[in-house]
Order: structure tokens, then sequence, then C-alpha cells
């Protein structure tokens, strides 16, 4: 929560009815000019921000785990929000240190909905017995120029 830049951040967990009664909540608690913005990586923006009464001051700020160690962070903006809101939402993660791009309220929004698909497809070179997880982990690290591998990074982010 940032107080100061008249700001609150979630970052609960992953379940829509469960942001949108807090969403709810802060709305009445919150001053009118307070920005909201969401940490989600897979909920819709705009279904958070219709549980309060300033879609056009809702956001989303998506942080990348491990936090301290991932420099990116997806300012993702609806319909409804404002580009002043946006450009808020950007400044301040830039000025805590964060690289920040924009993107649509869309699944995914860019990195998981580009991430996903090729972490299944390792899942499916395994299955099929193209590979083996550790060979698809060191040709993702050295042949594409990845930090990690796809098997890597899922146990990384936790998927299980």
């Amino acid at each position: 929560m940032c107080i100061r830049d008249r700001c609150i951040i979630e970052a609960i967990v992953e379940k829509m009815d469960v942001k949108k009664d807090l969403w709810a909540k802060l709305d009445k608690l919150a001053p009118k000019e307070c920005i909201f913005a969401t940490n989600t990586s897979s909920l819709s923006v705009e279904g958070q921000a219709a549980a309060t009464t300033r879609a056009d001051r809702f956001g989303g700020l998506h942080f990348f785990s491990p936090v301290a160690m991932m420099k990116l962070v997806e300012v993702v903006k609806t319909d409804a929000c404002s580009q002043d809101t946006a450009d808020k939402l950007k400044d301040y993660a830039t000025k805590i240190g964060k690289s920040a791009v924009f993107s649509a309220d869309t699944k995914g929004f860019i990195v998981n909905r580009l991430l996903i698909p090729q972490m299944l497809e390792a899942c499916r070179l395994v299955e099929r017995g193209v590979a083996s997880f550790e060979d698809v982990d060191v040709a993702m690290k050295l042949g594409a120029g990845h930090p990690m591998g796809p098997f890597t990074l899922a146990d990384s982010v936790g998927i299980d």
C-alpha cells in the first residue's frame, strides 16, 4: 500500500471473488483520488475494477517472481482506466527501480501470454519422448539465451 502516493496495490490470492470483495471494501475506505492496482498475473483487471466506483483509477501492476530479482512490471490498462492513471502506475514502477511496459487487459497480458504456450510445448516434447526435462532446459538456456529453462522456471514460480 502506498499511502503517500495515494495508491493501493493488492497482492492476495488469485481468486476473483476474494479480490472483488477486497476492492469493494477498500473502495468505501480509500480517498476518492486513490488509485487502485492489482498484482494479478491472470485475472481480468476490468472485472476487478467493476467492484469499485473508480474504474478510471484502477489498473494492473503485474510484478514477476521473485520480485526482488525480476526487473519487469506489466502496467495493465483497461479501456476504462485513464491514461493519467496508467502513466502514474508506470512512473511508480520506474521510481522503485523496475522497467515497465504497457499491456491491454487481455488473458496473460504480454509475458504469460507468450510464456505459457512455450511451457506447455516443453511438456509436450518430454511427453512425446523428443527430449528429457534436462535437455529441454539446457537447450532453451544455451540455444535461446534464456536465463533458465522452462522446467526450472516452472519449479521456481510454483505451478504445483
